[in-house]
């Protein structure tokens, strides 16, 4: 199912999207036991020692959700590392996460990558990690951190130097507004409150740049069952603590929604949203489930059960659509589309100054083990470059 989504590392090349100013390439695939792998929805991961490391996630190993498939959740760390070049996955690493996590948030550090909150079969979690990769024992060591202030899955997350900061997500109920940062460095440590986000929302993707965390899109729960979904960004000044509204998403002609993308940082005046969801397929499978459950008609219910699985077999993936957003001018663009099916929910990272996007959703149960590789050509990322 998933070899007729994806391109080939042989098939993908630079000159696939050429006008795009980013060159993909298929840097890895996730293994199994030897075998590829389903991959995984909402894995964590980061940067630590010259390797990237990726670990938990969730998936569905036996059946699809519709046709009663059990949600896994993963405790699994790979190793990817880079040798001249070539990309290989460690196969002396024998390291697991504490426990099985998916949908937490995580952030590189100048001391390996944090990650905090997330969901698993015990519920949402308030837990935090930081890993790293010891070279000399080809390993990752996991150290616990404080916990969260509460529980939250699906929150947004960036660092600066030892400094990590998290931001919104949404708990049994609810979006949240709530922002903290916790300093590695600190004798004490714990997380500290910082002025609330200007909208309670999860699957934010958030970068920062020049002392300013940038936090785009996302989507809350509400009563009536249906999600709202954003097109909005924000601001945060680090130096004088104030958030502010900048242009919404958009094309450069129109405001879009994007939710559970990525955003990646791009020298120092760009940001580069790749994927996400506009939420159309999205909010039509909501809103059948809100009359699933309030329908006690059995005909009904059998006809509307019908009409929401027939959405998520035939889903086609989310949007490819590529986002350039130019922090000087606080303009949007589009740069061009991914060339293979988006992945939400992945883990994004700027390696060696490539952009890493590692595995993710590409449709409702189904995941990608790729991981993507973007090489950006920053003389291309002009903010008066026509749109394509």
């Amino acid at each position: 199912m998933q070899q007729n989504i994806f391109m080939s590392e042989n098939q993908m090349n630079e000159t696939d999207v050429p006008s795009s100013g980013i060159a993909w390439s298929v840097a890895a695939s996730l293994l199994q036991s030897h075998k590829p792998s389903l991959g995984y929805a909402g894995m964590v991961g980061g940067i630590h020692n010259r390797v990237l490391i990726l670990g938990g996630g969730a998936n569905f190993p036996d059946a699809m959700p519709w046709e009663g498939g059990k949600k896994h959740y993963s405790d699994e760390i790979y190793v990817l590392g880079n040798l001249d070049g070539k990309y290989e996955w460690n196969e002396k690493n024998l390291s697991t996460l504490p426990e099985p996590i998916a949908y937490a948030g995580s952030a590189t550090t100048d001391r390996g990558f944090v990650y905090a909150g997330g969901i698993n079969e015990n519920g949402i979690s308030s837990k935090a990690f930081l890993l790293n990769w010891d070279e000399a024992s080809q390993q990752v060591y996991c150290k616990p951190l404080p916990e969260l202030l509460h529980a939250v899955s699906s929150p947004s997350m960036v660092a600066s130097g030892s400094i990590v900061f998290l931001m919104c997500g949404e708990d049994e109920n609810k979006a949240s507004d709530k922002f903290y940062h916790l300093n590695l460095d600190s004798p004490i440590l714990q997380w500290e409150v910082l002025p609330n986000v200007p909208l309670s929302l999860s699957h934010g993707a958030a970068v920062i740049q020049d002392q300013t965390i940038y936090l785009f899109g996302g989507r809350s729960k509400q009563t009536s069952g249906r999600s709202k979904l954003y097109q909005t960004s924000f601001a945060y000044d680090l130096e004088n603590g104030v958030w502010h509204r900048l242009a919404d998403i958009s094309d450069g002609i129109q405001a879009t929604p994007f939710t559970a993308g990525s955003a990646f940082a791009a020298g120092t005046e760009f940001v580069i949203m790749a994927g996400g969801d506009k939420g159309d397929v999205f909010s039509r499978i909501e809103t059948l489930q809100s009359q699933i459950a309030e329908t006690d008609n059995p005909t009904d219910k059998k006809l509307l059960i019908a009409e929401k699985n027939k959405l998520l077999i035939h889903h086609e993936g989310f949007s490819t659509d590529v986002f350039l957003y130019h922090i000087k001018t606080n303009h949007w663009s589009r740069l061009g589309n991914l060339p293979v099916a988006s992945q939400l929910t992945g883990v994004a990272n700027v390696w060696e100054g490539k952009l890493v996007l590692s595995s993710g959703e590409i449709r409702p149960g189904v995941r990608s083990p790729k991981v993507l590789m973007g090489e950006v050509s920053l003389e291309f990322l002009k903010p008066d470059k026509p749109e394509i």
